[in-house]
């Protein structure tokens, strides 16, 4: 009886560990292929400090480009940083402004507090509506998914 409850704390470990390098390929692979699905419709992704000071991320509509800081590896938020710059490039098509994409999204209170908190601190409240939609959209677990399609609808 010993050997079998080994046998399966054993097999149990296994499966453990093997989950998060599954959600981790997943996540790249999505990731990687937002990246192309970017550069496909003339946007550059840089991964290099943003021209602003401080920042972790950056979208410059006029020359298409995203900057992303190489700390936000470091950091863990590379995905959140690349999706949230995602949605402003989605929001400049198709008319090279910025637009909302009215995705409908339910927050929780925290959600909404934290992304209050954010804006009221770091951002200018001309971009409130445009700045909460990205933070908004990054939250999502399908975030990737749902942003290629605007994506692909926009940005022709």
């Amino acid at each position: 009886m010993n050997k079998f409850f080994t046998i399966l704390f054993l097999i149990l470990i296994f499966l453990i560990n093997i989950a998060p390098i599954k959600t981790e390929e997943k996540n790249n692979k999505d990731l990687s292929n937002l990246i192309k699905l970017l550069n496909k419709k003339g946007f550059k992704i840089k991964n290099e400090l943003p021209p602003i000071k401080e920042a972790y991320g950056l979208f410059e509509n006029s020359t298409k480009t995203i900057w992303i800081s190489p700390i936000t590896n470091k950091l863990g938020i590379y995905k959140n940083v690349l999706v949230h710059e995602a949605v402003h490039a989605a929001q400049s098509c198709p008319r090279r402004f910025l637009t909302k994409l009215n995705i409908p999204i339910k927050l929780n209170s925290s959600q909404e507090k934290i992304i209050k908190m954010k804006l009221v601190n770091h951002y200018n409240h001309r971009n409130f509506l445009l700045e909460k939609e990205a933070f908004s959209i990054q939250t999502l677990p399908n975030s990737i998914e749902i942003l290629s399609k605007e994506i692909n609808k926009r940005c022709l």
